[in-house]
C-alpha cells in the first residue's frame, strides 16, 4: 500500500490531463479560471466537509478535505475504491488488518457524483503541481462514469483511528 503525505493542503483526486494542469499555490489555471481567487490550491483550501467537488461546474476534481494526514488508495473490487486517511494507528500492520472490515461498515453518501472522464487518476497534495511532487502521488484506475461518494470514520479502539472515503461507480 503506498501513502502519501500533505504539507498542510487537501488532496485532489482528478484524472491525469486535468492533474498536469494543476497550479497548485502557483497560481490559477484553466480548470477554474472563472473563479474569482488567487490560486488553485486556495479554491482547494474551501472544501470544509470530508469530500467535495471543487466547485459546481468542475465535476471532474474530486477535493478530499479534512485533515492533512497520510491517505492511500484500496480497490475494493468492481469499479469501486476508497482512499484511507490515517489519523491514527499503532502502525501500518493495524492499518491493513483492518480494510477488510471496512467493506461491512455503514458510509455515509455525501450529495455529490465525482465525474471519472478517463480511467487514470492521481490523487495528491493540492498546495503543489504534480511535477513537482516526485514520487508523493497515487495513480490508480476506476472506469470511466459518475460515481457516489461517501465517507465513515473508523475508529473501533483508542489505538486505531481512519477516515474513509469511497468512491463507487453509479
Amino acid at each position: 500500500m503506498k501513502w502519501i503525505t500533505s504539507h498542510g493542503g487537501p488532496f485532489i483526486c482528478t484524472d491525469k490531463d486535468t492533474a498536469d494542469q494543476w497550479s497548485g499555490a502557483g497560481g490559477l489555471s484553466n480548470i477554474a479560471a472563472e473563479k474569482n481567487i488567487e490560486s488553485d490550491y486556495n479554491l482547494a483550501c474551501q472544501v470544509y466537509n470530508y469530500a467535495e467537488l471543487l466547485g459546481e461546474t468542475i465535476d471532474n476534481v474530486l477535493v478530499i478535505g479534512d485533515l492533512p494526514n497520510e491517505i492511500a488508495w484500496i480497490d475494493i473490487g468492481d469499479g469501486d475504491g476508497a482512499f484511507i486517511k490515517w489519523i491514527g494507528a499503532d502502525s501500518e500492520e493495524q492499518v491493513l488488518s483492518s480494510i477488510d472490515k471496512l467493506q461491512a461498515l455503514v458510509f455515509t453518501d455525501l450529495p455529490i457524483r465525482f465525474k471519472v472522464n478517463s480511467t487514470q487518476l492521481v490523487a495528491f497534495d493540492s498546495a503543489h503541481r504534480l511535477r513537482e511532487l516526485g514520487n508523493n502521488y497515487i495513480e490508480f484506475n476506476l472506469p470511466t462514469g459518475d460515481y457516489r461518494v461517501s465517507y465513515v470514520n473508523y475508529a473501533p479502539d483508542d489505538s486505531l483511528s481512519l477516515n474513509v472515503i469511497r468512491l463507487r461507480r453509479l
